[in-house]
């Protein structure tokens, strides 16, 4: 290729490189000419390369090395794969050295030419995840991409199980997706991207939009890591500190190693803080300048009220009743500035204060197509509030410390890191809250000693709930953490039977400004849970007809105002019908939109923990006895390893039914003569890898250096895995 591209000192013509680059191709990866899309797994609302459409001169190359490789690695064998990652690799580095050739300070300005480097490299990061998946390169996309898609390639069946052929199949959909910008130009800029690009050394995740302003006939992704190439193709383009470490550490290995892939193609809100949480939980290498977590703003100082109003305001009943509420001083004009509920605000602990008595609460669930939040209260009720009454009775985090937490033995020698805890149940003090890492610092007596650890936020809802406090004398109100103000409550009547004690309408009061997502909510919380949104289809009269209402008709954000319900009206009638009890497909795509933000933070969750693991298998190994001392990393042979396991067993035996810390098992291991040469904090590395490698879904095989079969039984048994 590099031949074919130099005639004569010249520059070659378009329609002359797009030859090139074809023939290129055709001869690396053989097979049939690429057709139509045969299959789309991209969801219905998202825009999506059609059928009809065909392949376009710019992506034909693409879709050569897409189809090549989605052909041998769901229909040929696995000694196959292996040849084939060396030949994108060698592909790949010839056309990242003909899109950036030495004597140009830029790029060539061919489209053909990106798309084929984008889908090479993706293809190679692929490639890595399915051949290398202990790599971090590896590991990071498989914590991003989505949860059902990460079970499918952790499946050891590989191409024999559907989930794992699925898999593939979906990651492919969404580079092309993602490459050629779901077939049309989106003025809107409605979708965007979650990309991660790495070395082998240095990761970088990223976030772009699927298109960008006046750049009608090239989309997002390849255009933005085209950029990366080039900075990196190029040192005189490094922006200073920002970039320059990136882009210096990207140019140590060869080109053809170098991946890039899109993991998430999501609406453009939804993608922006995936990205941000990736990038906070993870921190990656490349991603130096860390992004600061959205705030919400502060309430603006309330105005000055009148005599009057103040005296109104003052006059009420006993004092076990809440106080009147006052009218706010001017209606509310835009209903799209309220506050928005996400996934963070699961876990946080919520308190309000009815009837003289102080209730307290944790967000098990956000549905963000609704806006609502649901709390379960501490005598076990759930409630659905939307988000300014949240907002309102979010605790601070550090307004949880010196609560005392009663935790199971389990959880808490986990959060505790002790080896074993003797008693059934343990009572921890919460003493402070770390920002860096969500968590709060606890401290416990355990036989005398003071011993402290870390439990994260998401556990102190429950276990509080569970044993800490005791039950109220009456349940919160219905409604007393739904505040809306009096000038906006509006009175509908539901038609519909077996929701009241009669046969006649029941009145439900909601806020006028509530859509009809939250409508349907309120009428689920009315009739105890026992009626879904999905089941429900509501009508109205409008304009002098019956006339359907709900997100399936005019989207999930129309607001109930839309329909003429509102409190200028005396009767607001409301028919109620009841649907089969099967979910429709907007509510399976709402599903599984929440399963993929849960797959995600969870992903996020495990990433980091093996991210730490790895980090320190890594580090050079300390010369027992020697401080500062370093030599080179020596590996582990079979026989330290059945040392280790020797003394952990001894010191169980030896300590069974009592509480010690774990540094004390460490420093008994260290003490065998066939760990001589080992210190402490090897022993420890070792030890937290083997109990990592025995709890692998690959087991044995999947180790870095593998052991015999009996050792590895033994070591499942050591750490109680069977």
């Amino acid at each position: 290729m590099e031949q074919r591209l130099a005639v004569g000192g010249k520059r070659v013509t378009t329609g002359r490189l797009s030859s090139v680059v074809v023939d290129l191709f055709r001869k690396a990866f053989p097979g049939p000419e690429p057709v139509g899309k045969t299959e789309s797994v991209s969801r219905p609302r998202y825009a999506a390369v059609k059928d009809d459409v065909g392949t376009p001169d710019f992506a034909y190359s693409s879709e050569i090395a897409f189809q090549h490789t989605k052909r041998i690695l769901v229909g040929e064998a696995e000694f196959l794969w292996r040849g084939l990652h060396q030949t994108v690799r060698v592909v790949l580095r010839l056309v990242t050295e003909a899109l950036y050739p030495e004597g140009y300070r830029t790029k060539r300005n061919s489209h053909e030419l990106a798309m084929a480097r984008a889908a090479l490299a993706s293809i190679s990061a692929l490639l890595y995840l399915v051949l290398r998946p202990g790599m971090t390169r590896s590991q990071t996309p498989l914590a991003l991409i989505p949860h059902r898609e990460r079970i499918g390639f952790l499946d050891p069946r590989r191409r024999q199980s559907p989930l794992w052929r699925r898999a593939v199949s979906t990651f492919f959909d969404r580079q092309r997706q993602a490459l050629r910008g779901g077939g049309a130009y989106d003025r809107e800029k409605l979708n965007a991207t979650v990309y991660v690009e790495d070395s082998g050394e240095v990761g970088y995740t990223g976030f772009t939009h699927e298109w960008r302003d006046r750049q009608w006939d090239r989309a997002g992704p390849p255009i933005r890591t085209t950029e990366h190439g080039e900075h990196r193709a190029h040192p005189h383009q490094d922006q200073g500190g920002q970039v320059g470490n990136k882009y210096v550490a990207w140019r140590r290995p060869a080109a053809g190693t170098h991946t890039s892939a899109t993991v998430r193609r999501e609406r453009t809100l939804v993608a922006a803080e995936m990205e941000q949480q990736a990038v906070a939980r993870l921190s990656p290498k490349g991603d130096r300048r860390k992004r600061k977590k959205a705030k919400a703003k502060p309430k603006p100082a309330p105005k000055a009220k009148s005599k009057a109003s103040v005296k109104k305001a003052g006059k009420g009943g006993s004092a076990s009743e809440p106080p009147a509420r006052t009218l706010r001083e001017g209606k509310r004009k835009n209903y799209s500035e309220d506050l928005q509920v996400n996934v963070d605000a699961v876990g946080r602990i919520v308190r309000k204060v009815y009837n003289g008595q102080s209730f307290m609460g944790y967000v098990t669930e956000v549905s963000v197509e609704a806006g609502l939040a649901t709390v379960r209260w501490q005598d076990g009720s759930d409630e659905r509030v939307f988000p300014d009454a949240l907002q309102e009775t979010t605790v601070d985090f550090d307004d949880m410390v010196g609560y005392q937490l009663v935790l199971d033995s389990s959880f808490a020698a986990e959060v505790l890191d002790l080896v074993e805890v003797v008693q059934d149940s343990v009572q921890v003090k919460i003493t402070g809250y770390m920002p860096e890492g969500r968590a709060y610092s606890v401290d416990a007596d355990i036989d005398g000693a003071k011993v402290s650890g870390s439990l994260d936020f998401v556990y102190v809802g429950p276990y509080l709930m569970m044993q800490a406090l005791p039950r109220p004398a009456a349940p919160p109100g219905e409604t007393s953490s739904l505040e809306w103000d009096e000038e906006d409550e509006l009175s509908v009547c539901i038609f519909c039977y077996g929701i009241s004690s009669s046969n006649g309408p029941a009145v439900l009061r909601c806020p006028k400004w509530a859509s009809v997502l939250q409508l349907k909510a309120l009428i689920n919380q009315r009739v105890g849970g026992t009626l879904p949104e999905r089941r429900q289809r509501l009508s109205t009269f409008s304009e002098g007809k019956m006339r359907e209402i709900g997100p399936e008709v005019d989207g999930p954000g129309a607001l109930i105002s839309k329909y003429g319900i509102t409190n200028m009206e005396e009767d607001n009638h409301i028919v109620l019908e009841l649907l089969p009890d099967r979910p429709d497909v907007h509510q399976k795509k709402l599903w599984e939109y929440h399963q993929i933000l849960a797959g995600f933070k969870l992903s996020v969750e495990e990433m980091v923990e093996q991210r730490a693991a790895n980090r320190r298998v890594r580090q050079k190994t300390v010369r027992a006895g020697i401080s500062g001392a370093k030599r080179e990393y020596v590996r582990w042979t079979e026989a330290e390893v059945e040392a280790v396991l020797d003394g952990a067993q001894e010191f169980l035996r030896k300590n069974k039914g009592k509480s010690l810390p774990v540094s004390k098992l460490y420093e008994h291991i260290a003490k065998s003569k066939k760990l001589s040469d080992r210190s402490v904090e090897d022993i420890k590395t070792k030890m937290r890898g083997l109990e990592k490698a025995a709890g692998r879904p690959g087991g044995r095989e999947a180790m870095r250096m593998p052991v015999s079969e009996k050792t590895f039984t033994r070591m499942r048994k050591v750490f109680q895995l069977e």
